[in-house]
């Protein structure tokens, strides 16, 4: 079976492609516009589901306190013990403040403050 290249497909009635797009099931027609469908056994699946996971992460492990001050901290996936926090106003009024934090070995801080 050939390809059918771009070309084709503006001769082909709309209909036609919504068809085929549904049967392959890579494309649906959503809202006057084909959209991706992604499967989870598709590679990109993981990519997404792992970006997704961590922003959830982040959200969640956020303290927030009078919708001026919040902390949060981050470890790094390759390096166990190894990651950032993230403080504005929770610890000193007035002060953001960016952290790199490395537990393995001896307990090591880098700090970085804006006032």
């Amino acid at each position: 079976m050939n390809a059918i290249d771009s070309k084709s497909y503006k001769k082909m009635p709309f209909e036609l492609i919504g068809i085929i797009m549904d049967y392959t099931g890579i494309m649906r027609y959503h809202k006057n516009s084909f959209v991706s469908i992604i499967k989870k056994d598709d590679y990109r699946y993981a990519m997404l589901d792992r970006i997704i996971n961590r922003r959830r992460l982040i959200i969640n492990e956020t303290h927030v306190n009078n919708d001026k001050e919040f902390y949060f901290e981050c470890y790094f996936d390759t390096l166990w013990g190894v990651g950032l926090c993230y403080d504005h106003n929770w610890s000193k009024h007035d002060e953001f403040e960016i952290c790199y934090f490395d537990f393995r070995g001896v307990w090591k801080q880098i700090r970085t403050i804006i006032e």
